[in-house]
C-alpha cells in the first residue's frame, strides 16, 4: 500500500519567519555551523531539503504510523532549530533540528526530528562528565558536571556512574522532548532520529549509531519494547526523574531512514 505524506504545514525558523524554500531554511534555522554544515551529505541540509514542502516524509510517516499512538499523526505547524531550556541555569538549552506540533488519536502530539547523516551520538555519559569536571577545575562557576547529574536524574533517576556507558546526547535529547512537550501541552512525544545514508558509505557508522540507538531504549524502557533499528516506534516510555507533568508525557523512540540518491542529495518531499 503506498504511503501519503500529510500535509502541508508551516515551517517556522527565527522570529517567526515562514520557511518556504531551502534558502530560507539556511537564513532564518542556520545550524550551527552555518555554510560549513550546509552541505550535499550533512544532515542540516539533507534534513531541510526532504522536510521544507511541509509534509511529513513517506518514511518518518511509516515509522510513526507502527504505534497506535502516533498513528495518523496529523501535523499542524513546525519550527526548525528551535530552543529548549533545561532548567534555569543559563546556556543549558537543547537545540531541536525540528519540532512538529501535530495531533494524533484526537490529543495534541508532538514530533522532534534530529537529523543525523552518520555522525555519532556523542560522546559516552561518562567521558561527557570527566569533560565537565576538568573544566569545573578551570572554572569554578561551570555547572556542566552538574547539568550531567540532573539530567541523568532526570531521566534514569540515577547517578552518571550507573549509566555511564550510554550516550549523552540521547539524555540530553530525550530529556529536551518531554520538556518541549510539557511546554506545548502535548501529553505524547515521539522523538526520532532522521538517518540520511549515502549508498555504500558509512556503514559501520550507521551500524554503530543503531547499537548506541537500541541499547538506550533498552536501559530506559527494558527489552520488552522493539528496538528503533527495527523500524518500529518504541514506547510509551516515561522519564523516571522530574515534576509530574514531566513523567506523565509519553515519550516514543524511533528511527526513519532516506537513501540519497546517488550523486545527489535528498528528494524534496511533496
Amino acid at each position: 500500500m503506498a504511503l501519503h505524506s500529510r500535509g502541508p504545514f508551516p515551517i517556522h525558523g527565527s522570529d517567526d519567519c515562514r520557511i518556504g524554500t531551502v534558502d530560507d531554511w539556511l537564513a532564518f534555522a542556520p545550524p550551527a555551523g552555518r555554510e560549513r554544515q550546509w552541505r550535499d551529505g550533512r544532515s542540516a541540509l539533507e534534513l531541510a531539503r526532504r522536510w521544507v514542502a511541509g509534509y511529513l516524509p513517506t518514511e518518518v510517516t511509516a515509522v510513526l504510523d507502527t504505534s497506535p499512538a502516533f498513528h495518523a499523526f496529523e501535523p499542524q505547524t513546525a519550527w526548525a532549530e528551535t530552543k529548549t531550556p533545561l532548567d534555569s541555569r543559563a546556556g543549558n538549552t537543547r537545540t531541536h533540528d525540528l519540532l512538529v506540533l501535530g495531533c494524533a488519536g484526537g490529543q495534541r502530539a508532538l514530533l522532534d526530528v534530529e537529523g543525523k547523516a552518520g555522525e555519532p551520538f556523542g560522546p559516552t555519559v561518562m567521558a561527557r562528565l570527566r569533560d565537565a569536571l576538568v573544566a569545573r577545575q578551570r572554572n569554578a562557576r561551570s555547572g556542566a558536571a552538574q547539568r550531567v547529574h540532573d539530567l541523568c536524574l532526570l531521566v534514569f533517576g540515577t547517578s552518571p556512574d550507573v549509566v555511564g556507558h550510554l550516550r549523552y546526547q540521547l539524555v540530553h535529547a530525550t530529556a529536551a522532548a518531554v520538556i518541549a512537550a510539557v511546554s506545548r501541552e502535548a501529553p505524547r512525544v515521539a522523538w526520532v532520529a532522521h538517518e540520511f545514508r549515502r549508498p555504500g558509505g558509512r556503514e559501520r557508522a550507521y551500524e554503530t549509531s543503531a547499537r548506541d540507538l537500541d541499547a538506550f531504549v533498552a536501559h530506559l524502557a527494558g527489552p520488552q519494547l522493539p528496538p528503533p533499528s527495527s523500524g518500529r516506534l518504541a514506547g510509551p516510555i516515561h522519564l523516571r526523574g522530574g515534576s509530574d507533568d514531566m513523567q506523565r508525557v509519553d515519550l516514543y523512540i524511533g528511527k526513519a531512514v532516506h537513501v540519497l540518491s546517488r550523486g545527489r542529495g535528498s528528494d524534496v518531499q511533496a
